[in-house]
């Protein structure tokens, strides 16, 4: 369950509602660290969820990382909101809290790890670290759209290359880049290619 408190002093809390069950997904899963934020006349909340079943290609993690945008009504704790979805189906994201910045954008970061795994650090005494920050946004379809940040952009340095590949071929890259391309397949392709 998430469940909303109120506090007038950070000291003395007062129960509200349960927002949301885990058993809505079909399954009894556990959320962690649930953040919420409003955006615009919505809500969008963030959370992970342990012993989501896996469906095809979805909640391939202990921890699968979920969102959902709804209603909140912060009175009395009401909240119609959408379906859930999967946020990010990345093996290393976990646990990530949504925050204003101070040109009101949207930012996301989250945690990079993940349970029940086994880390080459862990000998130096360390394991995980924080994921670079996202921008995060509610498009006109209702849908949860997220970006770079655009001051991890300012710098970027632009490669145009322009390649039709077939078969086994690469394409070298800088030790560091932001990569973005265009795919185009064609009807045409011949099926042993």
């Amino acid at each position: 369950k998430i469940l909303l408190f109120k506090s007038n002093d950070l000291y003395k809390w007062e129960y509200i509602n349960t927002i949301m069950r885990s058993n809505l997904m079909g399954n009894p899963g556990i959320f962690e660290c649930p953040s919420i934020k409003k955006i615009g006349d919505k809500y969008l909340l963030v959370a992970s969820i342990n012993l989501i079943k896996t469906k095809n290609h979805k909640y391939q993690n202990f921890a699968s990382t979920v969102a959902v945008i709804g209603k909140l009504n912060l009175s009395n704790g009401e909240f119609k909101h959408g379906q859930l979805v999967e946020l990010d189906a990345g093996f290393d994201y976990y646990a990530p809290q949504i925050f204003n910045n101070d040109d009101e954008r949207i930012i996301t970061v989250g945690w990079m790890n993940m349970w029940e795994r086994n880390y080459f650090t862990k000998d130096e005494n360390w394991i995980g670290g924080l994921s670079l920050p996202r921008e995060i946004a509610i498009n006109n379809k209702n849908q949860i759209r997220q970006f770079p940040l655009k001051e991890f952009l300012d710098n970027e340095i632009v490669v145009s290359v322009t390649k039709s590949i077939k078969g086994k071929k690469t394409i070298s890259l800088p030790s560091s880049c932001h990569l973005s391309f265009d795919l185009f397949i064609k009807d045409n392709i011949n099926k042993s290619d």
